[in-house]
């Protein structure tokens, strides 16, 4: 939100239990102190104005300093940039924006208050896997990645590769490799496309030269073939937030149709949130670590099978980095061939929260790291995906207490139609969750469970309250989980539970299982608007919708505290005007 026409734009935030409204300030309110240009038709020699830009976004980057504005126009720019300085804080960021339809081929983000945001992202690949097509390296603090677009990733899946020792060749007989991005000078992983596989030239190799149909590398190679094979151009992951970068901000992007994994956040205090991630292919979606890192209102849906790796995750902890205090919450898992998530590693791998999450069709949440906490998350057909590799489960979440899943909570969560009998006699005693080891340090309690619809039966075998096992909770449409809108967590969502729902008030303290309440929540707007000259935040909410508190924070983890301001009421509606202060506000309605 930062031109002039989007202050004047209403952002509607409609969330259930807790509502949250987050702002920007220091990009609306602020004075820049230059704008700079860059055009296809520029060039690096003009004075970067707008009737006289520059041809590269390198040239800007060399020039702009603190509280400066780049503006690239759309186009093909052949570039992956790194900064040359950063902004001076919060109010004084250096803002690099691209129109619609300006591609390059990323970033490397070296200093502190940067901002990206409107470009395509593709073409970029690197020997390293962290050779991102943005990287945000330990001294990038505070860089934000807005409304971006990365993909589509450089492949090939070809099911007859022929591979030649003496002509250092790979011919793949599908074609079109130019036009697929491959091109000379890029490094290439060879892995697997089909399972079982053996694959004797799996490896990464560099691209010497390309024609349509063959690929010539620097090897060596060895005679093999025909065989099935994936090759990714660009084996790099879409984003990185190395560890030591702090309050980094990945709002709003979307990540579709890559070539390898999604993310991978380390880093400290950052906020990963609104981003989609589609078509993965196989590949990995989020890879986490460091401390205090937020996700929330994320989509991953995954795509056709292409690769075959072990066990593809949507959530996964990434070993080389250790993480404490990670929260995953209010994301929706719809249709991902692979594992919701694994644990791998020890030592300082603790206080994972997975909370008010969505997963639909998708593989098991295997859990071995201590301080998880799995609460408050509706499971729909979880565990009953298969790939080709991946292990079957008989149920959506397994926690292993033998192998360091301990002080973990798996609390008033919703299970339907979950598990894959991995015997006949077990078709009623599969879908919740599974423990394996000793359980004196776990508390589980308060969760749902039932059969497919429509008869939602009950499981054998099922030891929490009885009325909790079994029968129809009412969702809205269970077939329509993000609903008309295709948002997550908004007021039309599918998996809302109506209001007369059963399970309301029946989980563990009261509260209502699954990721919803049962009661609608009062829709909030929030809009910049101008008074006298001052820019204003006015926040808006109907009067009926009694029973809410507005509070409000400078950091989404909190601390909240409620607002005392008197809220005037007109037309059936609550509007709260205040003065923005500091750069960064949320705002949630809390029952």
């Amino acid at each position: 939100m930062t031109s002039k026409e989007e202050m004047n734009s209403v952002v509607n935030g409609k969330r259930e239990i807790v509502a949250i409204l987050t702002l920007l300030t220091a990009g609306l309110l602020q004075g820049h102190a230059a704008i700079y240009y860059v055009a296809p038709d520029g060039s690096d020699t003009n004075t970067g104005t707008s009737d006289s830009p520059w041809r590269t976004v390198e040239k800007a980057a060399s020039v702009v300093q603190a509280g400066d504005v780049v503006r690239v126009r759309a186009g093909t720019y052949e570039e992956r940039v790194s900064t040359k300085r950063g902004g001076a804080g919060e109010n004084a960021r250096i803002r690099f924006e691209g129109e619609s339809g300006a591609v390059m081929q990323g970033w490397v983000i070296n200093h502190p208050y940067v901002s990206v945001s409107g470009f395509t992202f593709r073409g970029q690949s690197g020997q390293s896997v962290l050779d991102a097509y943005v990287r945000i390296n330990r001294d990038g603090d505070g860089t934000e990645v807005l409304d971006c677009h990365f993909g589509p990733g450089i492949r090939c899946v070809s099911t007859g590769a022929v591979f030649s020792a003496s002509a250092g060749s790979i011919v793949v007989p599908e074609g079109a490799l130019l036009e697929r991005g491959f091109r000379a000078g890029m490094y290439v992983a060879i892995e697997r496309a089909t399972y079982p596989a053996s694959l004797v030239n799996a490896r990464q190799m560099q691209v010497l030269d390309v024609r349509d149909s063959t690929l010539i590398v620097s090897g060596p190679l060895q005679d093999e073939g025909p065989v099935p094979v994936y090759i990714s151009g660009s084996a790099v992951y879409a984003l990185y937030v190395a560890s030591g970068a702090e309050n980094c901000r990945i709002l709003n992007n979307v990540f579709e149709d890559l070539a390898y994994d999604a993310m991978l956040i380390g880093g400290q205090d950052c906020v990963v949130q609104g981003n989609v991630i589609r078509g993965t292919h196989g590949w990995d979606a989020i890879h986490y670590g460091g401390t205090n890192n937020v996700f929330r209102l994320n989509v991953i849906e995954s795509g056709p099978f292409e690769v075959y790796q072990v066990s593809p995750d949507a959530f996964e902890n990434y070993t080389p980095i250790p993480y404490e205090n990670i929260l995953i919450s209010n994301n929706m898992v719809l249709g991902f061939l692979g594992v919701l998530g694994s644990q791998k590693g020890a030592g300082t791998m603790r206080g994972l929260a997975m909370v008010g999450n969505v997963f639909v069709d998708a593989g098991w949440l295997s859990i071995t790291h201590p301080d998880t906490l799995i609460e408050k998350n509706t499971f729909l057909r979880v565990a009953r995906t298969n790939n080709p590799v991946m292990a079957r489960s008989s149920h959506a979440v397994v926690l292993e207490a033998d192998r360091g899943a301990t002080n973990c909570s798996i609390r008033n969560n919703i299970f339907i139609d979950c598990g894959q009998p991995l015997r006949p006699s077990e078709e009623s005693q599969v879908g919740w969750y599974e423990v394996k080891g000793p359980g004196e340090t776990l508390i589980i309690r308060g969760n749902v469970v039932a059969g497919a619809p429509p008869g939602y039966e009950g499981k054998v075998g099922w030891e929490e309250d009885p009325r909790r096992n079994g029968g129809d909770p009412h969702f809205v449409n269970i077939e329509d989980p993000l609903g008309p809108d295709g948002l997550p967590f908004t007021e039309d969502d599918g998996l809302r539970l109506s209001e007369d729902s059963p399970l309301t008030g029946i989980g563990d303290g009261g509260a209502t299982p699954g990721a919803y309440e049962a009661s609608i929540v009062a829709p909030v707007e929030l809009a910049i608007v101008r008074v006298d000259g001052e820019a204003r935040i006015r926040l808006m909410w109907p009067e009926g919708d009694g029973g809410w508190l507005l509070e409000t924070a400078t950091e989404l983890r909190g601390p909240w505290s409620i607002m005392t301001n008197e809220a005037a009421v007109l037309d059936g509606l609550r509007i709260l005007e205040i003065t923005p202060e500091g750069a960064w506000r949320f705002f949630r309605l809390r029952r």
